[in-house]
């Protein structure tokens, strides 16, 4: 055998399996990588644009969001809006209150001496309450800015407020967990004393259809329908 066969035959193996890694790293390249996420918390890892992600992991498109206006304030502790379409926001941590009217322009209406404003709420009337922490009280404030101390209790917080259907002024503190009924201005806190929860903080407040009072209160996380004459109900 010559030196030229013996090449040709050592050198053809080499060149095919050149031509294999050329004509196959291309092919390789060009597949799709797949992986498989199987919970929630894999899906949490990564950075979700345009999606949510719900309790039981599945993705769904997300709601799209338009800033209406922007308090530069740390924090938005409450709000409520009105019948003409106004919404006040209660903020913290210069205590602000601010009145955003339907065409997204906002504006300061009230500059309170607490730090935050924790609670809002709104009359029949269209009176406006506003409750400010820590230290707080209960101011109404009208559309022109001026306020008035309406309800000053010893508590440290006032964290939530509801209109009952009778126009009284339900109040939730903390941190001794206190819920006052108010029906006028400069009440006494011992006579507007309604039920003392025995939780450190009567969080919120709402009125449902049939016109009761129900409080949802801290550290316990319980839900309470207080009847008129302030007998709580878990």
């Amino acid at each position: 055998m010559s030196k030229k066969t013996f090449r040709k035959r050592i050198v053809n193996p080499l060149s095919l399996l050149i031509l294999l890694t050329v004509f196959t790293i291309p092919i390789l390249g060009g597949e799709p990588i797949i992986w498989e996420t199987s919970s929630r918390a894999e899906l949490l890892k990564g950075e979700a644009r345009g999606v949510s992600i719900t309790d039981t992991g599945v993705l769904l498109l997300a709601p799209r969001f338009t800033q209406l206006f922007n308090t530069e304030q740390p924090y938005i502790w409450s709000s409520v809006a009105d019948g003409a379409g106004n919404i006040y926001l209660g903020t913290g941590h210069d205590g602000r209150l601010y009145r955003v009217g339907a065409d997204g322009r906002g504006t300061l209406l009230y500059d309170a001496a607490e730090l935050d404003v924790t609670a809002l709420a709104i009359s029949r009337d269209g009176a406006l309450y506003a409750g400010t922490s820590p230290d707080g009280k209960v101011y109404r404030v009208s559309m022109d800015g001026k306020a008035e101390v309406y309800f000053d209790p010893p508590d440290k917080y006032i964290w939530s407020l509801a209109v009952l259907q009778d126009g009284q002024l339900a109040v939730g503190t903390g941190d001794n967990g206190k819920l006052y009924r108010v029906g006028a201005i400069n009440a006494k806190p011992e006579s507007s004393l309604l039920v003392d929860t025995n939780e450190t903080h009567v969080i919120s407040l709402a009125v449902d259809a049939k016109g009761q009072l129900i409080a949802g209160t801290d550290p316990g996380g319980l839900v309470l329908r207080i009847s008129p004459d302030g007998k709580a109900f878990a």
